[in-house]
């Protein structure tokens, strides 16, 4: 279920420079926010929005509340704030974006590679990630893709898993 909390601005990174190392170094403090380097932050217009199981499937799920922050552009999510099942909040996403066009859809966040934060505030964590590389190697979607790599079967089912496998 979700429910429609506010429309707010929300300072975030969606055009960022895939052709960075992935590097501590260009992460910035603590909280490991990419640099400035990585491309310029700006405030963007967002929905939030609460989304919680239905009652009859939350008993025993971990998370009792996700509040998404979803770009109001591209309807895709910027950050995320995660409530355990008692509702203390527990981990805090921070996305940062390229992008990219996508075929038959036109220019879409994250399809051109991603940094993202993960802040666990419960158990004192957080793990970085992040699509760019020194080597400027991208993403590929769609055509893009080589055409040794387009065998469905082999690169997207258990079946071509096992035979990658031997």
């Amino acid at each position: 279920m979700g429910k429609w909390l506010r429309d707010m601005k929300l300072l975030t990174l969606v055009t960022m420079d895939t052709k960075l190392p992935a590097s501590l170094a260009n992460w910035d403090g603590m909280l490991g926010f990419p640099k400035p380097s990585w491309g310029d932050w700006e405030t963007r217009d967002a929905y939030v929005v609460d989304i919680r199981r239905s009652p009859e499937f939350a008993a025993g799920y971990c998370y009792g509340s996700r509040v998404d922050y979803i770009d109001k552009q591209y309807y895709t999510s910027m950050a995320e704030d995660i409530y355990d099942s008692q509702l203390q909040l527990w981990k805090i996403y921070v996305f940062s974006t390229a992008t990219k066009n996508f075929d038959n859809y036109g220019e879409q966040m994250w399809m051109g590679g991603i940094a993202s934060g993960l802040w666990d505030v419960q158990n004192d964590h957080a793990t970085y990630g992040t699509t760019a590389n020194a080597n400027g190697k991208k993403i590929f979607w769609d055509k893009e893709m080589p055409e040794r790599y387009r065998d469905l079967t082999k690169y997207g089912t258990p079946a071509g898993l096992s035979m990658l496998m031997r």
